[in-house]
């Protein structure tokens, strides 16, 4: 079973919260889930034929929805024994991922990496395109450890 390094996943958010990996595919307003697999695979969650990126240095197509798709990514990790899911934001470690929820929305719509414990705010994270400093309150949302 594959270990994750959680100062390996804050290295990666630290490089690339703000800026893209030409390594990947830009998914634009769409990039999160694609970010926090990035992040996973870097700290030491190996891809598989199940859980891959598309491949943007040869334009081969084949990435897979579990790279890229919030629920389908929660599903993986846990299927296969990689994550479980926690409720309660008290149950967060920096470099879990956090999943939020909105009905609204058509359910679970977002992903990020926890990236840090704030006095003032609580639990903080980063995500593609997103200010590290941006932190959760009372969102619905479950947390990926």
């Amino acid at each position: 079973m594959a270990t994750l390094n959680r100062s390996k996943v804050l290295e990666y958010v630290d490089k690339y919260w703000n800026r893209r990996n030409n390594q990947f595919f830009d998914y634009g307003e769409s990039d999160c889930t694609n970010f926090v697999s990035q992040c996973w695979n870097y700290a030491g969650i190996p891809q598989t034929n199940n859980w891959k990126p598309y491949d943007v240095l040869t334009g081969r197509f084949g990435g897979t929805p579990s790279w890229t798709v919030v629920d389908d990514f929660a599903n993986y990790m846990v299927n296969n024994g990689i994550a479980k899911i926690k409720w309660s934001s008290t149950e967060a470690k920096v470099g879990d991922i956090i999943q939020f929820y909105n009905e609204a929305r058509g359910g679970w719509y977002h992903s990020g990496i926890v990236s840090k414990f704030d006095t003032t705010y609580g639990l903080c994270y980063g995500s593609s395109r997103v200010c590290q400093e941006f932190c959760v309150f009372s969102l619905a949302h479950h947390i990926l450890r």
